[in-house]
């Protein structure tokens, strides 16, 4: 049986979630990380709690409509979040330019799977229409975030 959205958000909310708490913790923790590090994760934490606030909106908003996206696009997305959830000691890390390269990462395979999404969601009716476009802005989104993080890396890693 194919998922819709609402399987899809709060999949999305969950990786935004995860990484805003990341940050945090990384930003928080006493002694760990140079100062560097701790304030690009303040500025990081803030972004991604936005991006899952973004997502739960986005949740209600297309509460009921129908947009499919296909099974195999749905079991990647789950495969990612849970990636994230046994990868996290990659992160610890008090080289700012690691944990940069880190995030820039982690901010691509979001925009991927976002333009995936778009790609493969099916049916052609408003909703649907309506749904890639919010997708583009999110897409736009994480591409924009990428080179926020790009500009905190050291001339030398660019």
């Amino acid at each position: 049986m194919s998922k819709t959205v609402e399987h899809v958000i709060p999949m999305l909310a969950q990786i935004e979630d995860n990484f805003a708490t990341l940050y945090k913790n990384i930003a928080t923790i006493d002694g760990q990380y140079n100062g560097q590090v701790k304030t690009a994760a303040q500025v990081l934490s803030r972004q991604e709690a936005e991006h899952a606030k973004y997502y739960r909106e986005l949740l209600e908003e297309y509460r009921g409509m129908n947009v499919v996206v296909d099974d195999q696009l749905f079991n990647k997305i789950r495969i990612i979040l849970n990636d994230f959830k046994n990868s996290i000691q990659r992160a610890n890390t008090t080289n700012v330019k690691s944990f940069i390269l880190y995030s820039i990462e982690f901010e691509k395979r979001n925009g991927e799977i976002l333009v995936e999404i778009k790609e493969q969601i099916t049916g052609d009716n408003e909703d649907a229409k309506k749904f890639a476009n919010v997708l583009d802005q999110l897409i736009k989104a994480e591409e924009n975030h990428v080179l926020m993080l790009e500009n905190f890396l050291p001339k030398e890693a660019k």
